[in-house]
């Protein structure tokens, strides 16, 4: 007869399939009682909702036939369910699929509401549908310029006035500015809904009265006292025994638990490694960490700091050149992450794209070795830094306007000139480096997708990526067409502006003044050029040529329909060539005042 010997986890799976089957074989006991004949006989009607039964009541329908959350009522042919004290209109109930329609009924036809609450299902059966989006009004604002509403969001409200809406994940502050607002009511909506209500504003109210889909759940009653007691056994006995195992087998993990973490962190390093591997000759040079911290002598000269980690000055143990060493934030980054940017640059050799020379990969311990650019950043030398003090380091407009076209020839050589085309989805004055001679090259590749057809470049993408002030409006909401290379020719149409002009798109002065969006004052300087307030009154004839081809060209990267956006290789045409060759842009729609129609 051979002996049978367990293991601790054995045993542990064991005793916790005997707890489970003594408590579900109880609570299906408990749950299995009928309902009385007087609640089988009855449903609730109200209105084109007939037939309503279990877990609902209400009506004819007692209350002991239904659950305390399920209680409908009936006012002039409407059905009512109340969720967390607020009262909704039921629009449609599917009892097979357990989901509901549901509006809310301070909202219903109108858009004021004396409810000042939030739509929540917190503790409740109830859950928001996957194809809802987030709708919040915001009522009794104040610091709002009448003549300079932002975008298409305010709807009236006499009692509350003035009173604006948004749809989607997007923050009330990063478009409103210096506007406050006393009152802000979030309610879901159907996406629907939501992508009619950006290109219809003023149908907010139909909106409303379309409301958002819900699911439900029912929760299971418990059984008589008799029946519980099969539960009451499966839990004591399955608890004790677990309790006094894992105690049995706590040195057991201590001993082998510094293995399975081994084994994970091994496992990601041979990851990373197989996919550099994969990649062949395009992969840069691999060092050690101990060579990193010789490189940058002990990391003593930090050059930059971000979100990402630090950046160091070094020099390469070979031939002596200067390089800069970003060391990433081992809690803000990935094995995938990183290996995305090692990856992405290694496929890129042009004279507008910074050179990646070699990475370090030791577990924790990671590290890009760039190209040394002794002029650091473009930010440092666009924005006029008088008013806080700090040193102005304003190129000459030639400079500027010779950056702006290295950096549309990077782009352009990203987007056509791989084997694979690449979406840089970050390109900001920050991340665009300054060499010696102040030629540019573009930088951080964190955020890039590659993009398998040039001719097609729509790739798919979970959430927002890239930075307020230069994101895509179809990077943020969808309903404005798919995400793909006319991305990144929209944030180099802001970054542009932002070249001309010398502030940033999105600095507290522009919310001060209620322009949200720095595009509107660069295109009120085309319109009145010869206005003393146009940034080209003190240029001089060749500075205003180079200046307008600029602002032409930004105006045409950054128009609302990412198909009436040009390609890279366009701009580049545009800004080498004749000023008069290129045509007048349209403001862009999402730039009107809600005053007039997009």
């Amino acid at each position: 007869m051979h002996q049978i010997t367990l293991s601790p986890i054995t045993l542990a799976k064991l005793l916790l399939l005997l707890f489970f089957f003594f408590l579900f074989s109880g609570e299906s006991t408990a749950t299995g009682d009928s309902l009385p004949d007087s609640c089988n006989n009855t449903t609730f009607n109200c209105g084109h909702l007939r037939n309503i039964s279990h877990p609902f009541s209400g009506g004819n329908r007692p209350d002991h036939c239904g659950l305390p959350q399920f209680r409908l009522t009936c006012v002039n042919d409407s059905t009512e369910l109340t969720i967390n004290s607020v009262k909704y209109r039921v629009l449609r109930l599917n009892s097979s699929e357990q989901t509901l329609s549901l509006a809310r009924s301070d909202l219903w036809n109108k858009t004021c509401t004396r409810e000042f609450v939030n739509t929540t299902f917190e503790d409740t059966a109830f859950s928001s549908g996957a194809d809802n989006v987030d709708l919040r009004l915001a009522y009794e604002c104040r610091n709002v310029e009448a003549d300079k509403k932002p975008l298409n969001m305010q709807f009236e409200c006499e009692d509350h006035a003035p009173a604006f809406f948004l749809v989607g994940p997007v923050e009330f502050d990063l478009l409103l500015g210096n506007i406050t607002c006393d009152e802000v009511v979030r309610v879901p909506m159907m996406e629907s809904s939501g992508k009619a209500l950006l290109s219809n504003p003023s149908s907010l109210a139909e909106a409303l009265m379309m409301g958002f889909n819900v699911n439900y759940t029912i929760p299971m009653p418990p059984g008589p006292p008799s029946k519980q007691i099969p539960i009451a056994i499966g839990i004591v006995v399955a608890t004790v025994s677990i309790i006094i195992l894992f105690t049995m087998i706590l040195c057991y993990h201590k001993r082998e638990q510094w293995v399975l973490n081994w084994i994970k962190e091994k496992k990601e390093e041979l990851d990373v490694e197989a996919s550099i591997r994969n990649h062949g000759s395009i992969a840069p040079k691999r060092y050690s960490y101990a060579t990193i911290k010789k490189m940058t002598n002990s990391f003593t000269q930090e050059i930059g700091k971000g979100g990402f980690g630090v950046v160091f000055k070094g020099t390469l143990p070979d031939d002596g050149r200067l390089v800069a060493v970003k060391m990433l934030n081992s809690s803000k980054s990935n094995g995938e992450d990183f290996i995305n940017e090692v990856v992405t640059i290694g496929r890129t050799s042009h004279v507008n794209i910074v050179t990646l020379i070699g990475f370090c990969y030791e577990r924790k311990k990671r590290a890009l070795v760039y190209e040394y650019m002794p002029n650091g950043s473009l930010d440092n030398f666009i924005f006029n830094k008088e008013a806080s003090g700090e040193e102005n380091n304003r190129l000459e407009r030639k400079t500027l306007y010779q950056i702006a076209i290295g950096i549309a020839k990077g782009l352009e050589y990203l987007h056509c000139g791989c084997n694979t085309r690449i979406l840089h989805f970050d390109i900001k004055p920050q991340n665009i480096l300054l060499d010696e001679d102040f030629c540019p090259k573009i930088s951080d590749f964190g955020l890039a997708k590659l993009s398998m057809k040039k001719h097609e470049s729509i790739v798919s993408m979970v959430g927002a990526r890239g930075t307020i002030g230069y994101i895509a409006p179809e990077v943020i909401t969808r309903g404005y067409g798919g995400v793909s290379h006319k991305s990144d020719v929209y944030s180099f149409g802001m970054l542009v502006l932002e070249m001309v002009g010398g502030r940033n798109n999105y600095d507290v002065a522009a919310s001060r003044t209620s322009e949200i969006y720095y595009p509107n004052i660069m295109y009120k300087d085309l319109e009145i050029e010869n206005n003393e307030a146009s940034i080209m009154r003190n240029m001089t004839e060749l500075e205003k040529e180079m200046a307008k081809k600029m602002i032409l060209a930004s105006f045409w990267c950054i128009q609302t329909n990412p198909a009436d956006r040009p390609s890279m290789s366009k701009v580049v045409e545009m800004l080498e060539g004749s000023l008069q060759s290129i045509e007048i842009p349209p403001k862009p729609s999402i730039m009107f005042s809600p005053s007039r129609s997009p």
